[in-house]
């Protein structure tokens, strides 16, 4: 004969010791809220950097940090700004570009004052620009076939991503992510205090 009425039994106590052991959670049993939201926090993290990367990959966007005030009051030191690359043809005056500034490493981002053909280069413009908080234009033009066009700014940000960009705060922020995520998913044991069960004769 086969005892399916004790087997039955068996399995119900082993789930229960389980469940207080902590090895299977407990019918109900309420989640650490804080770990929720680390691993939200996570998961929400992980989603933005995808569409990022999508975004900037598709779009040719990228972000810029204003060191300097040129461009104050529209767009003030320690501002970070969405550019997006451009071909020539399609910047006109008012636009914010960021061009490549002669005979320095380090480009200029400026607003357009003026644009005109390019004889050299029929792709090309010249273009004459100028900081909003000077009261000259650039020293020279410059010549370009494509440039990077301020699609929005927001101030203050750039200061935060250039603290957080410096190898040693980039460090304490990878160890305490990692610490926080393997927090999260780390199992939790239950203590719990139950009668002994036992069967009947």
């Amino acid at each position: 004969m086969t005892r399916v009425g004790g087997d039955v039994a068996l399995r119900v106590v082993k789930s229960e010791h389980d469940i207080a052991a902590g090895t299977i959670p407990a019918p109900g049993a309420a989640r650490h809220p804080v770990k929720e939201a680390v691993v939200t926090l996570a998961g929400l993290i992980g989603a933005l950097s995808i569409l990022w990367f999508i975004v900037a990959s598709v779009a040719g966007v990228s972000i810029i940090i204003f060191a300097t005030g040129s461009m104050a009051p529209t767009i003030p030191t320690g501002s970070a700004a969405l550019v997006r690359e451009v071909p020539a043809s399609e910047i006109d005056v008012g636009d914010v570009v960021t061009v490549q500034r002669l005979g320095s490493r380090l480009p200029v981002t400026h607003r357009v004052v003026s644009v005109s053909p390019d004889s050299d280069a029929a792709d090309g413009r010249i273009l004459v620009l100028r900081g909003d908080a000077n009261v000259s234009n650039d020293t020279f033009p410059y010549r370009v076939t494509e440039a990077k066009v301020v699609v929005a700014a927001i101030p203050v940000l750039g200061t935060i991503l250039a603290i957080a960009g410096r190898p040693a705060v980039t460090g304490v922020l990878t160890i305490g992510v990692a610490a926080l995520v393997v927090w999260a998913f780390w199992p939790t044991r239950r203590s719990a205090h139950r009668a002994p069960t036992g069967s009947g004769p």
